[in-house]
């Protein structure tokens, strides 16, 4: 794969396309709860963070997938890509066992640790409970993700996420609100929504593989034993992404804890916030996964050389995106946040971040394209100890910010730039001094 303006292009739209379609997902998980109640809307906001954590080491140990796979076509070694599948799927559902017996055993009294708000902890719990066993089929999910990213057939992303999208909203319309003879079951019908999506999207990764050629070509799904030796390289590669995606979401965890200490109204507001920036946010995303693929398949050709312009050339493609989706929240301020609830309180509030959060996602365009770049050379450790040393220095700047010095919320979510920059900084020093080009994985 040649990193030209237009295969960069070309693996990079439907990513584009398809994360929107999945955004929708948690669009239409705030929107819809916006109308059910403020402390719904405030739970969701904070619950649906803390599923994202448990959400993500499934999702990052698959970003491993994704590079081994990438790395292995750029070698012309095929016929492994296909075990590599395989493997991770084993892998993926022992994490996923692990991870369900914890939310059963222990997710009520970790948001009992987490949440002040009687109303809002009841609400979260609800969907933590329902949510919980959506954990096999989200990383499944997953693996297919990441091995279709891996193998540059992103078009087909498209089309199920899209799928999964749509039944999404349709579950959350006859669910949360008892629509059509269907029960009213609220906040925990976004999360049993949420949970049949995934099991039919899955379903579909599954029957497209098989027929489509792709099983035979790649030697997939021959499911004998697992290869212990290639699942301990994979888990070698995935586990300092899996920390490194703790580590940074669980900054934004203390963030909203902390925003959750500040008031109802403030985490409603946050909630909203976090939605748009997530949503306005899909190009950076999407980049930076196009990067994972472009980069790792260039270190399997020993293309090293091409490395930098290539980051250079997405960079440019997430910014000029990123800076269209910033125009069109400035352009369309009111008509956007007034989807995400009527409450005008609540509204007025999360509309005076507009111009912090749209520089936040500039720099974000920059940073997570940079970062990822690093990741996808196979220099995962490298990545942990940036991620380390970049939240440590975000958690002290929101600490003094909002617990020592008590400030705004306007001035608490600077810390999105203080976030960004620093990772950005600490990733160049890395690409200009580091040992990345020798990664062998």
């Amino acid at each position: 794969m040649r990193p030209t303006f237009s295969n960069i292009w070309k693996l990079s739209y439907p990513i584009v396309i398809g994360s929107f379609a999945q955004s929708i997902i948690a669009v239409s998980d705030t929107a819809f709860l916006g109308r059910v109640g403020q402390t719904e809307l405030a739970a969701i906001g904070f619950v649906s963070l803390i599923y994202m954590i448990l959400f993500m080491i499934g999702f990052s140990y698959t970003k491993g997938t994704q590079i081994f796979a990438a790395r292995r076509i750029g070698e012309k070694r095929f016929d492994e890509v296909g075990k590599i599948l395989d493997n991770s799927i084993y892998a993926v559902f022992c994490i996923a066992a692990l991870l369900f017996l914890g939310i059963i055993l222990g997710g009520q009294a970790t948001l009992t640790f987490l949440i002040q708000e009687g109303s809002v902890l009841q609400s979260s719990w609800e969907y933590v409970k329902m949510r919980s066993w959506g954990v096999f089929f989200g990383f499944i999910g997953s693996v297919f993700l990441s091995f279709y990213m891996g193998i540059g057939r992103t078009h087909i992303i498209v089309l199920f996420i899209m799928a999964m999208a749509a039944i999404n909203i349709v579950f959350n319309y006859l669910f949360i609100f008892g629509n059509y003879g269907f029960p009213e079951m609220g906040i925990a019908g976004a999360a049993l929504a949420s949970n049949l999506a995934e099991i039919l999207v899955s379903l579909f990764f599954v029957l497209h593989l098989i027929f489509s050629g792709l099983r035979k070509q790649f030697s997939a799904f021959s499911f004998v034993l697992p290869d212990k030796v290639l699942i301990k390289s994979i888990s070698s590669l995935s586990t300092p992404i899996v920390l490194q995606s703790l580590v940074g979401l669980g900054g934004w965890l203390v963030f909203f804890t902390m925003i959750e200490n500040m008031g109802e109204l403030e985490l409603a507001a946050s909630s909203v916030l976090k939605s748009i920036y997530v949503v306005f946010g899909i190009p950076a995303w999407a980049f930076s996964s196009a990067a994972s693929t472009i980069i790792s398949n260039l270190m399997g050709q020993q293309r090293q050389d091409q490395v930098l312009p290539a980051l250079g050339k997405i960079i440019l493609f997430s910014l000029l995106l990123t800076s269209i989706m910033i125009g069109i929240l400035l352009i369309f301020t009111d008509p956007i946040f007034y989807f995400y609830t009527p409450e005008t309180e609540v509204v007025e509030l999360a509309k005076s971040l507009t111009w912090t959060i749209s520089l936040a996602l500039l720099i974000y365009a920059v940073s997570t394209v940079l970062f990822h770049g690093i990741v996808s050379t196979g220099s995962t450790k490298q990545s942990l100890y940036i991620e380390i040393i970049t939240i440590v220095v975000y958690t002290a700047y929101i600490y003094i910010v909002i617990e020592v010095l008590q400030l705004s919320l306007q001035v608490a979510w600077t810390s999105e730039w203080i976030y960004w920059i620093s990772l950005a900084f600490f990733g160049i020093i890395y690409l200009k001094k580091g040992d990345w080009r020798n990664k062998v994985i």
